[in-house]
């Protein structure tokens, strides 16, 4: 049984505009990662990587752990959820990262954006890919205007990361 939900219609408005198009687009945001229900899944078996069904905008889980609800984990997400939009579009890269606890996140806007148009698709990508993916540990949100991943495995720290691995590749479980 797949999870059907949809985005909340201001999150809907303030990243895509009200084209018809893009907002079948941002639901399909709900489709792409889910709890498992009665032994079934909305992504494929295998490797454990989501699958996205359209090229933009997606939200990928990476790993089937999650988190418990008032967990340290969950409040230490909704912390960094909290600060890496600032972060991010207060910086001159619209770029950022951060660590709370065990929570590693890293958010990226195109450079033709405005601030305020990078906090929000930071804002939003978050706060959708808490309820695409409920509770998930790691998840990579991929929007028009920017990127994000937060993860409770530390990619950060290679010596080795591009930006692009550190947004794309599956961390190690060590």
């Amino acid at each position: 049984m797949r999870l059907k939900m949809k985005l909340p219609k201001v999150h809907v408005e303030k990243l895509m505009g009200k084209s018809k198009d893009a907002a079948e687009a941002a639901s399909k945001i709900m489709k792409f990662c889910s709890r498992r229900r009665g032994g079934q899944t909305s992504r494929e078996e295998g490797d454990g990587i989501g699958r996205s069904m359209t090229a933009t905008p997606g939200v990928y889980e990476w790993r089937r752990n999650h988190y418990t609800a008032g967990s340290a984990y969950e409040t230490n997400l909704n912390r960094v959820i909290d600060a890496l939009p600032s972060n991010a579009s207060s910086s001159s890269t619209f770029f950022a990262k951060a660590t709370v606890g065990t929570v590693y996140t890293i958010g990226l806007c195109r450079l033709d954006l405005a601030a305020f148009s990078c906090h929000v698709c930071l804002e939003s990508g978050l706060s959708d890919a808490k309820v695409a993916c409920p509770f998930a540990m790691d998840a990579s949100i991929n929007m028009d205007g920017c990127h994000m991943r937060f993860s409770n495995l530390n990619f950060l720290t290679s010596k080795t990361n591009s930006v692009q691995q550190a947004f794309f590749s599956r961390p190690s479980s060590a």
